[in-house]
Protein backbone atom coordinates (compact mmCIF):
# COMPACT_ATOMS: atom_id res chain seq x y z
CA UNK A 1 0.00 0.00 0.00
CA UNK A 2 1.42 3.25 -0.76
CA UNK A 3 2.04 5.84 1.82
CA UNK A 4 -0.80 8.55 2.06
CA UNK A 5 -0.14 11.99 1.74
CA UNK A 6 -1.86 13.77 5.03
CA UNK A 7 -1.56 17.24 5.99
CA UNK A 8 -3.65 19.43 8.47
CA UNK A 9 -6.72 21.69 7.81
CA UNK A 10 -5.90 25.29 5.66
CA UNK A 11 -8.74 27.04 7.32
CA UNK A 12 -9.08 26.92 11.36
CA UNK A 13 -11.98 24.64 12.27
CA UNK A 14 -11.99 25.33 16.17
CA UNK A 15 -10.04 24.29 19.52
CA UNK A 16 -10.95 21.17 19.53
CA UNK A 17 -9.44 18.42 17.16
CA UNK A 18 -12.00 16.20 15.02
CA UNK A 19 -12.31 12.69 14.35
CA UNK A 20 -12.26 12.24 10.08
CA UNK A 21 -15.29 10.39 8.82
CA UNK A 22 -14.76 7.25 7.23
CA UNK A 23 -15.33 8.34 3.41
CA UNK A 24 -15.62 6.51 0.17
CA UNK A 25 -12.49 5.04 -1.82
CA UNK A 26 -13.03 7.75 -4.89
CA UNK A 27 -12.38 10.81 -2.28
CA UNK A 28 -9.23 12.55 -2.27
CA UNK A 29 -6.85 11.88 0.33
CA UNK A 30 -6.74 14.97 3.54
CA UNK A 31 -4.61 16.93 1.33
CA UNK A 32 -6.30 16.66 -1.75
CA UNK A 33 -3.05 15.56 -3.99
CA UNK A 34 -4.73 12.23 -5.11
CA UNK A 35 -7.52 9.57 -4.74
CA UNK A 36 -7.20 7.52 -2.12
CA UNK A 37 -7.26 3.71 -3.37
CA UNK A 38 -9.64 1.38 -2.76
CA UNK A 39 -8.29 -0.53 0.54
CA UNK A 40 -7.88 3.53 2.31
CA UNK A 41 -9.65 5.38 4.56
CA UNK A 42 -9.05 8.19 6.46
CA UNK A 43 -9.49 7.40 10.13
CA UNK A 44 -7.55 9.28 12.64
CA UNK A 45 -7.69 12.96 13.55
CA UNK A 46 -7.33 16.11 11.81
CA UNK A 47 -6.43 18.54 14.04
CA UNK A 48 -6.36 22.86 13.68
CA UNK A 49 -2.19 22.72 14.28
CA UNK A 50 -1.67 20.70 11.51
CA UNK A 51 -1.19 17.16 12.97
CA UNK A 52 -1.72 14.40 10.31
CA UNK A 53 -4.57 11.85 10.01
CA UNK A 54 -4.12 8.09 10.39
CA UNK A 55 -4.87 6.37 7.14
CA UNK A 56 -6.41 2.88 7.67
CA UNK A 57 -6.92 -0.06 5.30
CA UNK A 58 -10.63 -0.70 4.97
CA UNK A 59 -10.16 -4.16 5.79
CA UNK A 60 -9.42 -3.16 9.42
CA UNK A 61 -11.64 -2.70 12.05
CA UNK A 62 -11.66 1.27 13.18
CA UNK A 63 -11.20 1.90 16.80
CA UNK A 64 -14.09 2.97 18.77
CA UNK A 65 -14.47 6.83 18.67
CA UNK A 66 -14.21 8.90 21.58
CA UNK A 67 -15.75 12.52 21.62
CA UNK A 68 -12.64 15.16 22.65
CA UNK A 69 -12.85 16.72 26.25
CA UNK A 70 -10.84 19.21 28.43
CA UNK A 71 -8.51 17.58 31.09
CA UNK A 72 -9.84 17.24 34.11
CA UNK A 73 -13.96 17.16 32.93
CA UNK A 74 -15.96 14.52 31.73
CA UNK A 75 -18.29 15.67 29.00
CA UNK A 76 -21.85 14.19 27.89
CA UNK A 77 -21.68 12.73 24.12
CA UNK A 78 -21.62 15.30 21.54
CA UNK A 79 -24.71 16.63 19.65
CA UNK A 80 -25.16 14.66 16.23
CA UNK A 81 -24.16 17.04 13.34
CA UNK A 82 -26.71 16.22 10.20
CA UNK A 83 -24.96 15.28 7.06
CA UNK A 84 -26.07 15.72 3.57
CA UNK A 85 -24.82 13.69 1.56
CA UNK A 86 -26.08 15.26 -1.75
CA UNK A 87 -22.56 15.84 -3.60
CA UNK A 88 -24.03 18.47 -5.67
CA UNK A 89 -23.46 22.20 -5.72
CA UNK A 90 -23.62 25.54 -8.14
CA UNK A 91 -21.72 28.90 -7.51
CA UNK A 92 -22.99 32.20 -9.73
CA UNK A 93 -21.22 35.33 -8.65
CA UNK A 94 -19.44 37.99 -11.15
CA UNK A 95 -16.55 37.65 -13.25
CA UNK A 96 -14.92 40.49 -12.14
CA UNK A 97 -13.70 42.17 -9.28
CA UNK A 98 -11.29 45.12 -8.08
CA UNK A 99 -8.11 43.78 -5.98
CA UNK A 100 -9.13 43.37 -2.47
CA UNK A 101 -12.75 43.70 -3.18
CA UNK A 102 -15.84 42.04 -1.63
CA UNK A 103 -18.31 40.49 -3.75
CA UNK A 104 -21.47 38.57 -3.37
CA UNK A 105 -21.63 34.52 -4.32
CA UNK A 106 -24.64 32.99 -5.06
CA UNK A 107 -24.42 29.16 -3.45
CA UNK A 108 -25.77 25.88 -3.59
CA UNK A 109 -24.72 22.57 -2.27
CA UNK A 110 -24.86 20.15 0.71
CA UNK A 111 -24.51 22.91 3.21
CA UNK A 112 -22.80 20.79 6.10
CA UNK A 113 -21.03 21.87 8.89
CA UNK A 114 -17.70 23.98 7.84
CA UNK A 115 -18.13 23.36 3.85
CA UNK A 116 -16.88 26.79 2.72
CA UNK A 117 -16.63 29.00 0.01
CA UNK A 118 -12.79 29.92 -0.92
CA UNK A 119 -10.56 31.88 -3.57
CA UNK A 120 -7.87 30.08 -5.15
CA UNK A 121 -5.33 30.13 -8.19
CA UNK A 122 -6.74 27.58 -10.51
CA UNK A 123 -4.39 24.92 -10.32
CA UNK A 124 -4.24 24.77 -6.50
CA UNK A 125 -5.21 21.42 -4.56
CA UNK A 126 -8.45 21.79 -2.40
CA UNK A 127 -6.48 22.62 0.44
CA UNK A 128 -5.16 25.57 -0.22
CA UNK A 129 -6.92 29.15 -0.79
CA UNK A 130 -6.43 32.69 -0.61
CA UNK A 131 -9.66 33.88 1.46
CA UNK A 132 -13.14 31.42 2.28
CA UNK A 133 -15.95 31.84 4.17
CA UNK A 134 -18.32 29.07 5.81
CA UNK A 135 -21.32 28.31 3.83
CA UNK A 136 -23.39 28.00 7.33
CA UNK A 137 -23.73 31.77 7.29
CA UNK A 138 -25.94 31.58 4.25
CA UNK A 139 -26.90 32.24 0.60
CA UNK A 140 -25.63 34.98 -1.13
CA UNK A 141 -22.44 34.34 0.87
CA UNK A 142 -19.37 37.55 0.96
CA UNK A 143 -16.23 36.68 0.24
CA UNK A 144 -12.79 39.17 -0.16
CA UNK A 145 -11.19 39.40 -3.42
CA UNK A 146 -6.92 38.81 -2.96
CA UNK A 147 -4.85 42.20 -3.49
CA UNK A 148 -2.83 40.39 -6.19
CA UNK A 149 -4.75 41.03 -9.88
CA UNK A 150 -4.85 37.79 -11.59
CA UNK A 151 -6.89 34.81 -12.78
CA UNK A 152 -8.82 32.84 -9.93
CA UNK A 153 -11.96 30.82 -9.32
CA UNK A 154 -14.19 30.72 -6.70
CA UNK A 155 -14.88 27.14 -5.14
CA UNK A 156 -17.67 25.18 -3.41
CA UNK A 157 -15.12 22.90 -0.93
CA UNK A 158 -16.39 19.84 1.69
CA UNK A 159 -14.73 20.50 4.44
CA UNK A 160 -13.42 16.90 5.54
CA UNK A 161 -12.12 15.74 2.16
CA UNK A 162 -11.69 19.13 0.52
CA UNK A 163 -13.73 17.92 -2.34
CA UNK A 164 -14.53 20.83 -4.76
CA UNK A 165 -17.49 20.19 -5.43
CA UNK A 166 -18.00 23.49 -7.84
CA UNK A 167 -15.81 25.97 -9.55
CA UNK A 168 -16.42 29.40 -11.18
CA UNK A 169 -14.00 30.97 -12.52
CA UNK A 170 -13.13 35.13 -11.49
CA UNK A 171 -10.82 38.09 -12.91
CA UNK A 172 -9.22 40.28 -10.12
CA UNK A 173 -8.61 43.54 -11.53
CA UNK A 174 -5.91 46.04 -10.55
CA UNK A 175 -6.55 49.15 -8.92
CA UNK A 176 -4.78 52.49 -7.90
CA UNK A 177 -4.78 55.20 -5.14
CA UNK A 178 -4.00 58.60 -4.98
CA UNK A 179 -2.51 60.62 -2.47
CA UNK A 180 -2.46 64.96 -1.73
CA UNK A 181 -0.67 66.50 0.96
CA UNK A 182 1.83 69.17 1.54
CA UNK A 183 5.54 68.84 0.66
CA UNK A 184 6.51 69.65 4.19
CA UNK A 185 5.31 69.89 7.77
CA UNK A 186 6.86 70.70 10.82
CA UNK A 187 7.98 67.72 13.68
CA UNK A 188 4.82 66.04 15.01
CA UNK A 189 2.14 68.09 13.50
CA UNK A 190 -0.86 66.81 11.98
CA UNK A 191 -0.91 65.93 8.36
CA UNK A 192 -4.12 66.35 6.39
CA UNK A 193 -4.25 63.67 3.21
CA UNK A 194 -6.63 63.77 0.63
CA UNK A 195 -6.70 60.15 -0.99
CA UNK A 196 -8.77 57.96 -3.79
CA UNK A 197 -8.61 54.22 -4.00
CA UNK A 198 -10.36 50.94 -3.28
CA UNK A 199 -11.13 51.64 0.26
CA UNK A 200 -11.38 48.10 0.94
CA UNK A 201 -12.06 47.50 4.36
CA UNK A 202 -9.31 48.00 6.53
CA UNK A 203 -7.15 49.68 3.54
CA UNK A 204 -4.94 52.70 5.74
CA UNK A 205 -2.82 55.26 4.96
CA UNK A 206 0.69 54.95 6.88
CA UNK A 207 4.18 56.76 7.02
CA UNK A 208 7.15 55.31 6.78
CA UNK A 209 10.53 56.12 5.77
CA UNK A 210 10.94 55.60 1.82
CA UNK A 211 13.38 52.02 2.49
CA UNK A 212 10.11 50.75 4.96
CA UNK A 213 8.47 47.47 3.65
CA UNK A 214 5.39 47.70 3.07
CA UNK A 215 4.34 46.39 6.71
CA UNK A 216 6.50 49.18 8.49
CA UNK A 217 5.12 52.59 9.82
CA UNK A 218 5.17 55.48 12.03
CA UNK A 219 1.91 56.11 12.11
CA UNK A 220 -1.03 54.81 10.18
CA UNK A 221 -5.01 55.55 9.96
CA UNK A 222 -7.64 53.78 8.46
CA UNK A 223 -9.32 55.36 5.00
CA UNK A 224 -13.12 53.97 6.51
CA UNK A 225 -12.51 57.36 8.20
CA UNK A 226 -12.96 58.98 4.99
CA UNK A 227 -10.64 62.03 3.17
CA UNK A 228 -9.10 64.01 3.84
CA UNK A 229 -7.45 61.70 6.50
CA UNK A 230 -5.47 62.82 9.46
CA UNK A 231 -1.78 61.32 10.06
CA UNK A 232 0.24 62.40 12.56
CA UNK A 233 3.93 63.29 11.18
CA UNK A 234 7.00 62.00 13.30
CA UNK A 235 9.15 63.98 15.58
CA UNK A 236 12.19 62.95 13.78
CA UNK A 237 13.25 65.66 11.33
CA UNK A 238 13.71 64.00 7.63
CA UNK A 239 12.64 62.60 4.58
CA UNK A 240 9.76 60.22 4.93
CA UNK A 241 6.41 59.58 2.27
CA UNK A 242 2.87 58.77 2.91
CA UNK A 243 1.62 55.59 1.77
CA UNK A 244 -1.79 54.00 0.91
CA UNK A 245 -1.56 50.32 1.80
CA UNK A 246 -3.89 47.18 1.18
CA UNK A 247 -4.45 45.35 4.16
CA UNK A 248 -4.81 41.92 3.01
CA UNK A 249 -1.26 41.63 1.53
CA UNK A 250 0.55 45.22 2.56
CA UNK A 251 0.65 46.33 -1.10
CA UNK A 252 1.66 49.85 -1.75
CA UNK A 253 -1.22 51.37 -3.86
CA UNK A 254 -0.07 54.77 -4.13
CA UNK A 255 2.98 56.81 -2.39
CA UNK A 256 3.92 60.88 -1.64
CA UNK A 257 7.11 62.28 -0.69
CA UNK A 258 7.10 64.83 2.11
CA UNK A 259 9.52 66.20 4.29
CA UNK A 260 9.34 66.76 8.12
CA UNK A 261 10.80 70.11 9.67
CA UNK A 262 12.74 70.52 12.87
CA UNK A 263 10.93 72.25 15.63
CA UNK A 264 12.25 74.56 18.95
CA UNK A 265 10.75 75.57 21.85
CA UNK A 266 11.20 78.01 24.57
CA UNK A 267 11.17 77.89 28.31
CA UNK A 268 11.20 80.77 31.19
CA UNK A 269 10.44 80.59 35.12
CA UNK A 270 12.06 80.77 38.28
CA UNK A 271 15.36 79.72 38.96
CA UNK A 272 14.21 78.48 42.60
CA UNK A 273 11.44 76.80 43.92
CA UNK A 274 9.96 75.70 47.89
CA UNK A 275 10.44 72.05 48.39
CA UNK A 276 6.78 70.89 46.65
CA UNK A 277 5.69 74.53 45.30
CA UNK A 278 4.36 75.64 42.23
CA UNK A 279 6.18 76.61 39.58
CA UNK A 280 4.78 78.97 36.92
CA UNK A 281 6.52 78.07 33.16
CA UNK A 282 6.28 80.86 30.49
CA UNK A 283 6.39 78.42 27.31
CA UNK A 284 6.71 78.28 23.41
CA UNK A 285 6.62 75.43 21.11
CA UNK A 286 4.94 73.34 18.64
CA UNK A 287 2.33 72.69 20.68
CA UNK A 288 1.27 69.38 19.15
CA UNK A 289 -1.48 66.98 20.84
CA UNK A 290 -0.21 65.48 24.26
CA UNK A 291 3.26 67.30 24.01
CA UNK A 292 4.26 68.54 27.56
CA UNK A 293 6.43 70.39 30.24
CA UNK A 294 7.74 67.92 32.86
CA UNK A 295 9.89 68.53 36.00
CA UNK A 296 12.76 65.70 35.94
CA UNK A 297 16.70 65.58 37.10
CA UNK A 298 19.54 66.33 35.15
CA UNK A 299 20.69 63.24 34.23
CA UNK A 300 16.28 61.74 33.73
CA UNK A 301 15.48 60.21 29.95
CA UNK A 302 12.64 61.58 28.11
CA UNK A 303 10.47 59.35 29.00
CA UNK A 304 10.67 59.91 33.32
CA UNK A 305 9.93 63.20 34.83
CA UNK A 306 8.47 63.80 38.50
CA UNK A 307 5.45 65.74 37.46
CA UNK A 308 4.36 67.10 34.21
CA UNK A 309 1.43 68.93 32.61
CA UNK A 310 0.37 69.15 29.04
CA UNK A 311 0.83 72.06 26.80
CA UNK A 312 -2.95 71.81 25.56
CA UNK A 313 -3.59 73.58 28.64
CA UNK A 314 -1.89 76.90 27.69
CA UNK A 315 0.80 79.27 28.66
CA UNK A 316 2.25 80.15 31.25
CA UNK A 317 1.57 76.49 32.93
CA UNK A 318 2.37 75.54 36.31
CA UNK A 319 3.85 72.63 37.23
CA UNK A 320 4.51 71.33 41.31
CA UNK A 321 7.66 70.90 42.27
CA UNK A 322 9.08 67.87 43.62
CA UNK A 323 9.43 67.37 47.68
CA UNK A 324 13.16 66.33 47.60
CA UNK A 325 15.28 69.07 47.66
CA UNK A 326 18.13 69.44 44.84
CA UNK A 327 18.44 70.13 41.16
CA UNK A 328 15.98 69.84 39.22
CA UNK A 329 15.18 70.89 35.29
CA UNK A 330 12.02 71.63 33.17
CA UNK A 331 11.65 70.28 29.85
CA UNK A 332 9.48 70.74 27.13
CA UNK A 333 8.83 66.43 26.13
CA UNK A 334 7.04 65.81 22.34
CA UNK A 335 4.70 63.18 23.14
CA UNK A 336 5.31 60.66 20.56
CA UNK A 337 9.31 60.08 20.94
CA UNK A 338 9.43 61.44 24.35
CA UNK A 339 12.19 63.77 22.41
CA UNK A 340 13.46 66.50 24.64
CA UNK A 341 13.21 70.03 22.90
CA UNK A 342 14.10 72.63 25.55
CA UNK A 343 14.96 72.45 28.95
CA UNK A 344 15.82 75.25 31.60
CA UNK A 345 17.43 74.15 35.44
CA UNK A 346 15.64 74.80 38.59
CA UNK A 347 16.74 74.20 42.38
CA UNK A 348 14.03 73.17 44.53
CA UNK A 349 14.56 74.81 48.38
CA UNK A 350 13.92 72.83 51.57
CA UNK A 351 11.02 73.69 53.91
CA UNK A 352 10.38 73.63 57.46
CA UNK A 353 7.05 73.29 59.50
CA UNK A 354 6.26 73.67 63.87
CA UNK A 355 3.19 72.24 65.51
CA UNK A 356 2.09 73.35 68.17
CA UNK A 357 -1.10 71.47 70.70
CA UNK A 358 -1.32 69.97 73.59
CA UNK A 359 0.51 67.09 75.38
CA UNK A 360 -2.56 64.61 76.46
CA UNK A 361 -6.06 64.42 74.80
CA UNK A 362 -8.83 62.22 75.93
CA UNK A 363 -9.74 59.16 74.00
CA UNK A 364 -11.63 59.97 70.72
CA UNK A 365 -10.90 63.88 71.81
CA UNK A 366 -10.96 66.79 69.76
CA UNK A 367 -6.54 68.12 69.26
CA UNK A 368 -6.50 71.92 68.19
CA UNK A 369 -3.51 72.21 66.42
CA UNK A 370 -1.53 75.40 65.88
CA UNK A 371 0.57 75.42 62.45
CA UNK A 372 3.25 76.22 60.15
CA UNK A 373 4.89 75.30 56.88
CA UNK A 374 4.31 75.37 53.69
CA UNK A 375 0.84 74.87 53.08
CA UNK A 376 1.24 73.30 49.63
CA UNK A 377 -2.22 71.98 47.98
CA UNK A 378 -3.15 68.72 49.60
CA UNK A 379 -0.59 69.00 52.44
CA UNK A 380 -2.26 67.56 55.74
CA UNK A 381 -1.87 66.96 59.52
CA UNK A 382 -2.29 63.78 60.57
CA UNK A 383 -2.24 61.35 64.13
CA UNK A 384 -0.25 58.04 63.73
CA UNK A 385 1.94 55.85 66.42
CA UNK A 386 5.14 57.08 66.69
CA UNK A 387 6.75 54.20 64.43
CA UNK A 388 3.95 54.55 61.64
CA UNK A 389 5.65 55.23 58.10
CA UNK A 390 4.70 58.79 56.59
CA UNK A 391 1.98 57.29 54.66
CA UNK A 392 0.02 55.51 57.62
CA UNK A 393 -2.05 57.58 60.06
CA UNK A 394 -5.31 57.46 62.35
CA UNK A 395 -7.13 60.50 61.45
CA UNK A 396 -5.90 63.86 59.10
CA UNK A 397 -7.07 67.55 58.17
CA UNK A 398 -5.64 68.90 55.50
CA UNK A 399 -3.82 72.70 56.43
CA UNK A 400 -5.87 73.87 53.34
CA UNK A 401 -8.29 74.24 56.38
CA UNK A 402 -6.06 77.15 57.99
CA UNK A 403 -4.90 77.14 61.38
CA UNK A 404 -5.58 76.09 64.28
CA UNK A 405 -6.12 72.66 62.92
CA UNK A 406 -8.86 70.42 64.81
CA UNK A 407 -7.35 66.49 64.42
CA UNK A 408 -9.59 63.48 66.37
CA UNK A 409 -7.66 61.38 68.47
CA UNK A 410 -7.80 57.87 67.99
CA UNK A 411 -10.17 55.84 70.69
CA UNK A 412 -7.29 53.52 71.90
CA UNK A 413 -5.17 55.36 74.86
CA UNK A 414 -1.29 54.89 74.20
CA UNK A 415 1.74 56.96 72.84
CA UNK A 416 0.52 58.77 69.53
CA UNK A 417 2.08 61.63 67.45
CA UNK A 418 0.54 64.71 65.83
CA UNK A 419 2.93 65.59 61.99
CA UNK A 420 2.98 67.66 59.03
CA UNK A 421 3.02 65.75 55.94
CA UNK A 422 4.02 66.71 52.23
CA UNK A 423 1.28 65.08 50.32
CA UNK A 424 3.00 64.29 47.23
CA UNK A 425 6.48 62.01 49.21
CA UNK A 426 4.53 61.37 52.54
CA UNK A 427 8.11 63.12 53.90
CA UNK A 428 7.28 64.54 57.94
CA UNK A 429 8.26 67.50 58.00
CA UNK A 430 7.59 67.81 61.64
CA UNK A 431 5.86 65.86 64.40
CA UNK A 432 4.78 66.42 68.28
CA UNK A 433 4.26 63.51 71.20
CA UNK A 434 0.61 63.35 72.20
CA UNK A 435 -0.41 60.93 74.99
CA UNK A 436 -4.28 59.45 74.59
CA UNK A 437 -5.82 58.91 77.85
CA UNK A 438 -8.44 56.36 78.75
CA UNK A 439 -12.35 57.43 79.43
CA UNK A 440 -14.43 55.39 81.14
CA UNK A 441 -18.78 55.69 80.63
CA UNK A 442 -21.57 54.50 83.01
CA UNK A 443 -25.40 53.83 82.19
CA UNK A 444 -28.22 53.94 84.45
CA UNK A 445 -31.78 52.38 83.44
CA UNK A 446 -34.45 50.27 84.69
CA UNK A 447 -33.91 46.71 84.56
CA UNK A 448 -37.13 45.06 82.97
CA UNK A 449 -39.03 46.99 80.00
CA UNK A 450 -42.10 46.01 77.63
CA UNK A 451 -41.47 45.11 74.19
CA UNK A 452 -41.34 48.19 71.74
CA UNK A 453 -41.33 50.96 74.81
CA UNK A 454 -39.30 53.98 75.14
CA UNK A 455 -37.76 54.30 78.14
CA UNK A 456 -34.87 56.83 79.59
CA UNK A 457 -31.19 56.15 79.91
CA UNK A 458 -29.16 58.40 82.41
CA UNK A 459 -25.48 58.34 80.94
CA UNK A 460 -21.69 59.49 81.55
CA UNK A 461 -19.24 59.63 79.40
CA UNK A 462 -16.67 61.32 77.15
CA UNK A 463 -19.38 62.76 74.75
CA UNK A 464 -17.39 62.22 71.78
CA UNK A 465 -18.82 63.49 68.42
CA UNK A 466 -21.18 60.72 67.46
CA UNK A 467 -20.34 58.10 70.13
CA UNK A 468 -24.11 56.78 70.76
CA UNK A 469 -26.10 54.04 72.90
CA UNK A 470 -27.54 50.94 72.06
CA UNK A 471 -29.55 47.90 72.45
CA UNK A 472 -28.20 44.68 71.64
CA UNK A 473 -27.04 40.95 72.33
CA UNK A 474 -25.61 39.77 75.13
CA UNK A 475 -22.85 38.70 72.67
CA UNK A 476 -22.56 40.99 69.73
CA UNK A 477 -19.76 42.77 68.76
CA UNK A 478 -19.40 46.65 69.33
CA UNK A 479 -20.56 47.46 65.73
CA UNK A 480 -23.48 45.18 65.95
CA UNK A 481 -26.96 46.70 67.40
CA UNK A 482 -30.76 46.81 67.03
CA UNK A 483 -31.48 50.31 68.81
CA UNK A 484 -29.76 53.19 68.72
CA UNK A 485 -29.56 57.11 69.24
CA UNK A 486 -26.37 59.79 69.85
CA UNK A 487 -25.04 60.93 72.65
CA UNK A 488 -25.19 64.40 71.52
CA UNK A 489 -28.79 64.84 72.48
CA UNK A 490 -27.92 64.79 76.31
CA UNK A 491 -28.41 62.61 79.09
CA UNK A 492 -31.17 61.28 80.18
CA UNK A 493 -31.80 59.87 76.43
CA UNK A 494 -34.48 57.76 74.83
CA UNK A 495 -33.41 54.35 73.55
CA UNK A 496 -36.75 52.07 72.25
CA UNK A 497 -36.91 48.67 73.17
CA UNK A 498 -36.84 45.44 71.15
CA UNK A 499 -40.15 43.86 69.77
CA UNK A 500 -38.59 40.36 70.96
CA UNK A 501 -38.82 39.32 74.39
CA UNK A 502 -35.67 38.74 75.99
CA UNK A 503 -32.49 39.80 78.02
CA UNK A 504 -30.04 42.53 75.85
CA UNK A 505 -27.62 44.96 77.40
CA UNK A 506 -27.74 48.93 76.86
CA UNK A 507 -24.36 50.30 76.09
CA UNK A 508 -22.30 52.95 75.41
CA UNK A 509 -20.28 52.65 72.60
CA UNK A 510 -17.29 55.01 70.83
CA UNK A 511 -18.16 55.83 66.99
CA UNK A 512 -14.43 55.43 65.32
CA UNK A 513 -13.32 52.19 67.07
CA UNK A 514 -17.12 50.80 68.32
CA UNK A 515 -15.34 50.25 71.67
CA UNK A 516 -17.70 49.15 74.66
CA UNK A 517 -17.35 52.09 77.20
CA UNK A 518 -20.34 50.74 79.57
CA UNK A 519 -23.12 48.14 79.62
CA UNK A 520 -26.17 47.72 81.60
CA UNK A 521 -28.56 44.75 81.34
CA UNK A 522 -31.55 45.12 80.70
CA UNK A 523 -34.67 42.19 80.13
CA UNK A 524 -37.08 42.97 77.74
CA UNK A 525 -40.97 40.64 78.61
CA UNK A 526 -44.54 41.07 77.96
Amino acid sequence: MRSPRVTGVPPVFGAVCYLALALPAAVYSQDCKGPLSDDEIVGGVACPDGSAATVIPNDRELPPSRPAQPLGEVSAEPPEIPYNEDMSAGLETVSEAGSGSTFSVIWTGPGNHRDYLAVAAPGDPGNRQLTYAYVEQGSPLQLTAPDEPGDYEVRYVQRLSRTILARQPITVLPVVATLQLASEVNSGSIVDVAWSGPANARDYLAIATPDDPGAGQHNYAYVEQGSPLQLTAPDEPGDYEVRYIQQQSRIVLGRQPFTVLPVVAALQLAREVNSGGIVDVTWSGPANPRDYLAIATPDDPGARQHNYAYVEQGSPLQLTAPDEPGDYEVRYIQQQSRIVLARQPITVLPVVAALQLATEVNSGGIVDVAWSGPANPRDYLAIAAPDDPGARQHNYAYVEQGSPLELTAPDEPGDYEVRYIQQQSRTILARRPINVLPVTATIQAIRAVSPGSTFDVTWTGPANYRDYLAIANAGDPGNQQLTYAYVEKGSPLQLRAPDEPGNYEVRYIQRQSRNILARHAIEVRD
